[in-house]
């Protein structure tokens, strides 16, 4: 994604707002890089309740954010909002996010539950790979919304989404 986003010269944002709807548009898939085959790992260390606690933390902060652009999709989309949000979901493939697999609860959040599962078999820098997990969704949402709802919503949004997850 970064090698896509620097040749394309348009800015990291726009870049993977582009990305984004590609996979939106089934135009393009996630996938695993090339290489060879992993060799079986020991069994992942659990999550320790401190790690537990800032991960939940942190995906907290970013469901309030998921909340907003859900309810605000909502209103202007209706039953829509669950094939536009639904698509990134679509794209992923098991093992390369620990978003595969999932999707939207009926409030618009991500299920808490099975993201500490799934990120309890993660090996290791669990928190880094939850927060790009998250902002790969969150990229996608405010290209939904700009295009759904328009430039101006989308900045509301994005101020929005900047207060939470910065406090």
């Amino acid at each position: 994604l970064a090698e896509v986003v620097n040749k394309a010269k348009v800015g990291e944002l726009e870049g993977k707002k582009a990305v984004a709807s590609l996979i939106a548009a089934g135009l393009v898939r996630v996938s695993k890089p090339a290489g060879a085959a992993p060799e079986p790992a020991p069994p992942p260390p659990s999550l320790s309740e401190e790690e537990k606690a800032l991960l939940l933390a942190r995906l907290d902060s970013y469901n309030a954010v998921f909340s907003a652009i859900y309810q605000a999709l909502s209103m202007e989309a209706g039953s829509k909002v669950e094939v536009i949000l639904g698509a990134f979901f679509k794209g992923l493939e098991p093992g390369v996010s620990v978003l595969s697999g999932l999707g939207f609860t009926p409030e618009g959040i991500l299920p808490p539950d099975r993201i500490l599962e799934k990120l309890a078999q993660v090996p290791d820098e669990r928190f880094e790979v939850l927060v790009r997990d998250l902002n790969e969704l969150l990229y996608f949402q405010l290209f939904a919304v700009k295009n759904t709802l328009g430039p101006e919503m989308e900045a509301g949004i994005v101020d929005m989404a900047k207060s939470l997850l910065h406090s």
